[in-house]
């Protein structure tokens, strides 16, 4: 006699986009996702697409948002809840990597 048992994975999707800070969406964009509980250990990357976007399946919980333009700009980071039931939307908008300098010599002190 065989008894099967059903594992049910309670997962939602989240789904991403990526823009500049003109709100042009930015492709083969790096994400990283990564759980806020130490106990959950939960890490995962995904790539934007063409228009910006990326997917990616994660049970629920708390997590950190992260995408970076460069290796020498800081990551702009979110913090996003994910319920058990279903999808998540989030924009990430980035940065602009380095300062204004233009008027940097007319400042009067």
């Amino acid at each position: 006699m065989l008894f099967a048992s059903t594992l049910v994975c309670s997962a939602a999707t989240l789904h991403g986009r990526v823009k500049d800070q003109r709100c042009a969406v930015l492709p083969q964009m790096q994400v990283r996702i990564r759980a806020t509980s130490p106990q959950q250990g939960l890490e995962r990357s995904a790539s934007t697409d063409d228009a910006g976007n990326y997917t990616v399946d994660l049970p629920p919980g708390e997590y950190q948002v992260c995408v970076q333009r460069d290796a020498h700009a800081s990551p702009t980071c979110t913090g996003i809840a994910i319920s058990a039931r279903g999808d998540t939307w989030i924009t990430t908008q980035l940065r602009d990597t380095a300062p204004d300098l233009s008027n940097f010599g007319n400042r009067w002190y």
